[in-house]
This record gives structure tokens, C-alpha cells and sequence, in this order.
């Protein structure tokens, strides 16, 4: 009796009416991976529009600038945008030390100013402790999509993008990195457009460099990119875009207890709101752009801004070419005026022209007028030359520094194939007077560099 009822015990304990119910069993799934799959497979083949460039591309003669991709950054195996200019001939890099330290650019023997920046169309002010240059190392390389670099004789002048998606689908990156000396790398970038004309994009990059071969030269930046745009078609749109630098740079001290570069703390943010109207009818197209920017810097014992309004206009068919812009500024450079055109009659001869006038405090100011052409000779050879003359004010932020007349001249011959190209440039640059970059603290000055003809193959 007693086994029997212990039988019934267990056997009603088990009874399937006495047991809980299990939400999770055979319950299906709500989530169709495949349909989802499939849903991100078609939007990546529709393609939406993007708001144009601020600097559209002219009519420019053959050779006059370097084109860089994305595809051509990565392989570039730069860390900085420095690490890309070194394969332009007649470019010094001032640098020393391991990952982290200043990299100034000085090209032809013309200082921190020989190289200008500009960032989706407009110009990287210096601003913070260094009023002169710009540090390279410190722009964000890993948020940009593409690089332009254009060549005249004394001056370079590198024109950096960041991304412009145009699919439906979603883009997202993620980097981890590490390297010797335990230098490390994070970032993330995710960008999405949708049919109703809104988009956004955000992305970060994050380095940290430990101290090397020193008694003090760590270094850590972190990066921000933030995109907000909203486009109906392709006729107008507004965007809105901030770009934010922290650079956390030790001074550099070597093991003798020597402090020869500065350290920086502190964090810039470049914003630009733009407003466009594009149209056009045919081969000719159209573009307006008003643009409202600001540059802060805030750090090391300094705060400054630099806010400004301009209006951008730009007019392109498949053969010719023209742009001006105008801007005012409540710091430093008060006026600014820009203007290009371009003709390409034949698939032979082309020609360009660009001109520049800057008004700057006490009554100061740069102006100078440039010329290319370009001519294509049989064989795949081609002869090209650019002059640029005028007055230069090397740095408008220091008061006592007084425009220089420039005389500079290039004559180039090339030889392109689809895998290999040759270039022999001569330049003759007039006298100058460069800036040494400030982070250099056992570098007071520099001496005049002297009228100089340069030869590079």
C-alpha cells in the first residue's frame, strides 16, 4: 500500500495540467533574418542623393593636383595626414620621436605656411596655442573619404572630405588596432540615409601613443564627426556638420631631462551650416551655397572663436568652368574673396586661372593671381607650367607679420600610363621669409630662405 501510494504521488507531481507553463517552447520566431537580409541587400542598391560639394570640381589641366580615395588612403598605410604628403617631392616633414609628436609640413623652404588645409571646402584656421600652422597629425585621417592635394610652386594646399553617403542602406565601420611600443586605435562610424531626404552620420577615432625612447612624449586624440542633412532631390538641401579634435600631447622631454616640444591639452570643434540651391539644365550645371561657420579652441590656459558667414557660387559645363566665393570673419582674416575658371577647348590644351584677396587686422592683406595650362604632347608625355604672383601674409594672427611679395614659376613634363606615371618639375621660388612652428621650443626662428630654383623627378 505504502508503494503504491508513493507511486500515485510521483505520478500526479508529473501530471502535464500540474506543470508551468514555458513561455520560450516552440514559440516561433518573430525574426525573419533572411527577409532582413534580404531588405539590406536591396536598399544597398538604391542610390539617394547627397548635397554636393562646397568646392565643386573645375576644369583644372593635367597633373595640377593629387586625387587620394579612400580605397588610396588605406592603402597609403599613413597614420596621419603628414604620412600622405611625404610622396610630394620638395616637402619637409618636421618630426621627431615616436607617434604622437608634431609632424609640420614645410614645403620649398617656406615653413608651417607653405601648406594650406581645407576641410569640406573651408579653410582649417590655425587657432590655440599655435597661431601660425597647422599640426597634421592632429586632423582626423580616419574620418576622411577623400584627399586632394594641389601643387604650385611654394604653396600646397590639401583639401580634405569627409564621407558622403548615397545608399539607402545602412554603412557602419568598427577599427580596434594595436601596434609596437603598445600604441593602440579604436574607432566606429555608422551613416544612414532614408527616402525622405534626412540623413545623419557619426563617427569617432580614438589613438593613444605610451612614452618612447623618452623620459616624457605620451600622446592620446580622440576624433568626433557628427552629420545631419536634410536634401529634397537634388535641388536644394541644408546640412549641418561639427568636427571635433582633443588632443592630449605630453611635452617631449628626452632622457637628458631636455624639453625641446611643447605639450597641447585642450579641444577645437570646426561647425558649418549650409544652405544649397542647385539646378541647371542640360551639360551646364548651377550651385549656390550660404554658409554660416565657427571655430572654437578651448584649452592650455587659452579660449578663442572664430565665427563666419560667406556665400559660395559655382557654374560648370563639361568644357568650362567658374567659381567665386566671399566670406567674412570676426577674427583675423575680416574679408576673403575666391574666385576660379577653367577651359578645356580640347582634349589637347587646358587652362585654368584663380585668383585671392584677404583683408586681415591693421590693414593688412594678401592678394596674388595664379595661372596653369596644360598642353598633351603624343606618346602619353605631357608638358604643363603654373605662375603665381603677388602678396602674401604668411601669419595673419601675429600683428607684426607684414605681407612679402612672391614671384614663383613651375614647368612640368609627364608621362602617364595606366600603371605607371613619370613627372620632372623645375620651380623657381622667389626670397621668403618662413615661420618656424611654435611647438619647437629650440627653434626660435627661421632664416630668409633666398630666391631658389627647385628640380624633382
Amino acid at each position: 500500500m505504502l508503494l503504491c501510494g508513493l507511486a500515485g504521488t510521483v505520478l500526479e507531481a508529473q501530471s502535464p495540467e500540474q506543470l508551468a507553463a514555458d513561455s520560450q517552447r516552440n514559440a516561433a520566431d518573430t525574426v525573419n533574418l533572411s527577409a532582413r537580409y534580404l531588405e539590406g541587400q536591396a536598399l544597398s542598391k538604391i542610390r539617394l542623393p547627397v548635397a554636393p560639394r562646397l568646392d565643386p570640381d573645375g576644369v583644372m589641366p593635367s597633373g595640377s593636383r593629387i586625387v587620394l580615395d579612400k580605397e588610396a588612403i588605406k592603402w597609403a598605410t599613413a597614420e596621419t595626414v603628414a604620412g600622405l604628403l611625404l610622396e610630394i617631392p620638395g616637402l619637409y616633414i618636421w618630426r621627431g620621436g615616436w607617434i604622437g609628436r608634431p609632424e609640420y609640413a614645410s614645403y620649398q623652404g617656406r615653413g608651417a605656411t607653405s601648406v594650406e588645409y581645407f576641410l569640406d571646402g573651408l579653410p582649417v584656421t590655425p587657432v590655440g596655442p599655435d597661431s601660425v600652422g597647422i599640426d597634421p597629425a592632429l586632423l582626423p585621417l580616419n574620418l576622411l573619404d577623400r584627399v586632394e592635394i594641389e601643387r604650385w610652386a611654394g604653396l600646397l594646399r590639401v583639401r580634405l572630405y569627409t564621407p558622403r553617403h548615397d545608399l539607402a542602406s545602412a554603412s557602419t565601420d568598427i577599427l580596434v588596432g594595436t601596434g609596437d611600443g603598445s600604441f593602440s586605435r579604436y574607432g566606429g562610424r555608422i551613416e544612414k540615409r532614408f527616402r525622405s531626404g534626412l540623413g545623419y552620420a557619426l563617427a569617432a577615432d580614438y589613438w593613444d601613443a605610451l612614452t618612447e625612447e623618452a623620459a616624457s612624449s605620451a600622446a592620446q586624440q580622440t576624433n568626433v564627426w557628427f552629420q545631419l542633412s536634410y536634401l529634397s532631390g537634388e535641388r536644394w538641401g541644408l546640412q549641418y556638420q561639427y568636427v571635433m579634435q582633443s588632443p592630449n600631447r605630453a611635452p617631449y622631454v628626452t632622457t637628458a631631462g631636455d624639453s625641446i616640444g611643447a605639450g597641447v591639452k585642450g579641444t577645437r570643434g570646426d561647425m558649418q551650416l549650409r544652405a544649397f540651391l542647385k539646378g541647371g539644365s542640360g551639360n551646364l550645371t548651377r550651385q549656390a551655397d550660404l554658409v554660416f561657420s565657427s571655430t572654437g579652441w578651448s584649452g592650455s590656459d587659452l579660449s578663442q572663436r572664430i565665427n563666419g558667414v560667406g556665400v559660395v557660387a559655382s557654374w560648370r559645363k563639361p568644357t568650362m568652368s567658374a567659381s567665386v566665393s566671399g566670406f567674412l570673419r570676426s577674427r583675423w582674416t575680416n574679408a576673403e574673396v575666391r574666385g576660379t575658371a577653367g577651359w578645356a577647348p580640347s582634349r589637347l590644351f587646358s587652362a585654368s586661372l584663380e585668383a585671392e584677396w584677404l583683408a586681415y587686422d591693421n590693414s593688412r592683406s594678401s592678394r596674388w593671381v595664379g595661372a596653369r595650362a596644360g598642353l598633351a604632347l603624343p606618346y602619353g608625355f605631357d608638358l604643363g607650367g603654373s605662375a603665381r604672383l603677388g602678396k602674401v601674409v604668411a601669419a595673419p594672427a601675429i600683428e607684426t607679420n607684414q605681407a612679402q611679395n612672391i614671384s614663383d614659376l613651375t614647368a612640368a613634363l609627364s608621362w602617364r600610363r595606366s600603371w605607371l606615371s613619370l613627372t620632372a618639375d623645375v620651380s623657381q621660388t622667389s626670397a621668403f621669409q618662413a615661420l618656424a612652428p611654435q611647438p619647437y621650443l629650440n627653434v626660435p626662428g627661421l632664416a630668409t630662405t633666398p630666391s631658389t630654383t627647385w628640380l624633382s623627378v
